[in-house]
């Protein structure tokens, strides 16, 4: 009896590290991953990006259906399920975008290529 009362402890806590429950502690779970220039204004980059996201198999198609957007000021934030892949839109110089990724996904099914290469459609 006393191992389940050790499991019981150990595991909230254990688990506590791997969750994202905001916008804010995905930026900061593994900071900043890629910045981009985009010539075009916030919004069209933001939309470009979003449909984008939205037509990419990632995540076996639950992107389609888990990518929000968060207007917050001058600024449009896209971000996928559970916070994994979120990117800052924000208004720069001469009526460009600025384009800031985060990633906290996986490592080995390429879905951070995927979805840089997106972006990248989108500048």
């Amino acid at each position: 009896m006393k191992v389940y009362k050790w499991i019981a402890l150990i595991l909230p806590v254990a688990l506590s590290g791997c969750f994202i429950a905001n916008v804010e502690s995905g930026r900061a779970y593994n900071g900043m991953d890629s910045e981009y220039t985009s010539s075009m204004n916030t919004e069209i980059t933001a939309a470009c990006i979003k449909n984008a996201w939205q037509n990419s198999d990632v995540h076996m198609g639950l992107t389609a259906a888990g990518v929000s957007q968060r207007n917050t000021g001058d600024m449009i934030t896209l971000y996928t399920l559970n916070y994994t892949e979120i990117v800052d839109v924000s208004p720069s110089a001469d009526g460009k975008s600025k384009v800031i990724f985060y990633h906290n996904g996986d490592k080995i099914w390429g879905t951070k290529k995927t979805l840089i290469s997106a972006i990248k459609g989108c500048l």
